[in-house]
């Protein structure tokens, strides 16, 4: 997997002059592992899906704040000479994204937004969970209780259980403090990119609502339902979530 400025990423293959950049941000606690190769080979682009700090095979300092993310992608994206690119991301990584665009709007040609919303509602009693190394287990129980539709095979489960229970100590719980101070529903009306938000409707950690709000105080944007699937979406319906992205990309090469 190749490096660039202090994070490891994945390519579908060497880039490809004249085709346009899709960056794919995981959510919290993740890696570029949990986009299926349905999204990362998604023809007619160069798709780069990055370990952000802390995360997977980046051993760089993480970070604590949504804002801090989004610095340490440009300044990324900058190291590749990536001067635009179509960002996608999921939970934190669309709160990221979101941020990008905010920060930098000139370079984001589309947002697409996974499971995405202007403010989390992180519940509190999971955060204490998560920052007590005797109770974290419960919490991640939690989060994948939460984060998958009722059709999901328990092997998908139990493979995202181990991929969360992997990240050191402390991590996890300062992810979702993050999620829960992450606040853009003032700016959001500002974001005047192009954007396609996608809800599993069987998500119980960023309800319909939450997305359906995000939806309406952003000028350009709609969103895409995605029947059977929960919070985890891309990795419970990866076809179908292809399709939606692809469609929505047609616009933004």
């Amino acid at each position: 997997m190749p490096r660039s400025g202090e994070l490891y990423y994945a390519s579908q293959a060497q880039p490809v002059a004249g085709l346009p950049a899709l960056i794919l941000i995981h959510g919290a606690g993740g890696s570029h592992a949990n986009w299926p190769y349905q999204l990362r080979r998604l023809p007619g682009w160069n798709v780069l899906a990055p370990d952000l700090p802390g995360h997977g095979s980046t051993h760089a300092d993480p970070k604590s704040h949504i804002a801090d993310y989004a610095k340490s992608l440009w300044a990324w994206l900058d190291s590749l000479e990536i001067s635009t690119a179509v960002l996608c991301g999921h939970s934190m990584g669309a709160a990221i994204a979101l941020h990008m665009a905010h920060a930098e709007p000139q370079r984001v040609r589309g947002l697409l937004l996974l499971g995405a919303a202007a403010r989390f509602q992180v519940n509190p009693q999971l955060l204490e969970k998560l920052h007590n190394p005797a109770r974290l287990a419960d919490g991640v129980r939690n989060i994948v209780q939460w984060s998958f539709g009722r059709a999901t095979h328990p092997s998908l489960r139990a493979a995202y259980t181990r991929q969360l229970l992997r990240n050191p100590q402390g991590r996890l719980h300062a992810d979702l403090k993050a999620c829960a101070d992450f606040d853009l529903t003032a700016l959001a009306p500002r974001i005047a990119t192009p954007a396609v938000v996608l809800c599993g409707d069987e998500d119980q950690m960023v309800a319909e609502p939450l997305s359906a709000s995000l939806v309406r105080s952003l000028p350009t944007a709609r969103q895409v339902m995605i029947a059977r699937a929960g919070h985890m979406l891309m990795m419970e319906r990866p076809e179908e979530v292809a399709a939606a992205l692809e469609d929505a990309l047609q616009n933004w090469k």
